[in-house]
C-alpha cells in the first residue's frame, strides 16, 4: 500500500519540520535514524502529529478530530493488508485480518471506492498540514521540489 506509505511520510515531514524547521540536515537526520525506525511505526507517528497539533494549534475542533479519523482509517486499511490474507470462497474475495478480534471483509467495488475516497481524503488533509505548517506551499502539494528526492516534500 503504497498510498499509505505517502501518508506516513507526510506525518514525518511534519514532526521533523515542526522540529527543526528548514534546516534540512537535521530533518533529513532524524528522519532516517529516528523516524523510519522499525520501532518508530504509523502509530506512533499520528500520536505524535497529534500531540504537535494539540501544541500548536494548526488545526482545532472538528478539523483536527477529521484529521485524526482520516489517519485512523489509513492505518486500518495499511495494517489489515499488511498483515491480513486475501481469500476467495465461491467466487467471491475477502481480506481477512486481525483488528481487535478476526474480521473478514469482502472486497467489492463499494469497499474499493470507499477505500479510495478514504486515501484520497488523507492525502489531501495531510499535504493541507504541511501547508498550514508552513512546510509546503500550495503549489508544492502534488509535486515536491526538484530535488533528486522525489519522497521528500519539505526541500527548499
Amino acid at each position: 500500500m503504497s498510498s499509505a506509505l505517502t501518508v506516513e511520510k507526510h506525518m514525518e515531514h511534519v514532526i521533523s519540520f515542526f522540529l527543526f524547521g528548514p534546516d534540512i540536515s537535521k530533518r533529513e537526520f532524524f528522519e532516517s535514524v529516528i523516524l523510519t525506525s522499525d520501532w518508530c511505526g504509523f502509530s506512533a507517528k499520528r500520536k505524535v502529529v497529534m500531540s504537535i497539533l494539540n501544541e500548536s494549534k494548526i488545526l482545532e475542533g472538528k478539523e483536527r478530530a477529521n484529521f485524526d479519523l482520516s489517519m485512523s482509517k489509513i492505518m486500518k486499511y495499511r495494517n489489515a493488508f499488511a498483515h491480513g490474507e486475501i481469500t476467495q470462497s465461491q467466487g467471491t474475495i475477502f481480506l481477512k485480518y486481525f483488528e481487535g478480534q478476526a474480521r473478514q471483509q469482502e472486497l467489492t467495488d463499494d469497499y474499493w471506492m470507499q477505500l479510495e475516497a478514504d486515501f484520497k481524503d488523507a492525502h489531501e488533509r495531510a499535504a493541507g498540514l504541511l501547508i498550514k505548517l508552513g512546510a509546503l506551499n500550495a503549489a508544492e502539494q502534488g509535486a515536491p521540489p526538484d530535488s533528486g528526492d522525489a519522497t521528500h516534500p519539505l526541500r527548499g
